[in-house]
């Protein structure tokens, strides 16, 4: 009994904890860094700007989670800070990664020192 207790208590851990995934700090010509999927007006500008679909085009990721991506950050109505977190989450760190050095290429820093 005191095992399943235990047992139960660890996947509550887990399941609370891989639901919180977060993303990344970004950063662009000595900008203070910010959560990618944040809501500041200055994130917006330069990413729905221009960059975020550059960026996208840069990887091999499915059209549909670009287009998540794209929506969750830029629509005037669709825009979310844990949808963005939620579709993140949702992709395999190789995903991941490559979204990551697409925006390097991009001239961001990624999880630059705050």
């Amino acid at each position: 009994m005191r095992n399943y207790i235990f047992s139960i208590i660890i996947l509550a851990a887990v399941m609370t904890f891989w639901g919180c995934t977060s993303t990344f700090f970004i950063a662009k010509d000595g900008s203070r860094s910010c959560t990618f999927g944040d809501n500041r007006a200055e994130l917006y500008r330069v990413l729905c700007g221009g960059d975020l679909k550059e960026i996208l085009a840069d990887t091999k990721l499915p059209q549909e989670i670009k287009d998540e991506i794209y929506k969750y950050n830029c629509s005037p109505t669709g825009r979310s800070s844990e949808m963005v977190k939620q579709a993140y989450s949702a992709l395999t760190e190789e995903q991941r990664g490559e979204l990551k050095q697409a925006f390097r290429k991009h001239g961001y820093k990624i999880n630059p020192p705050r």
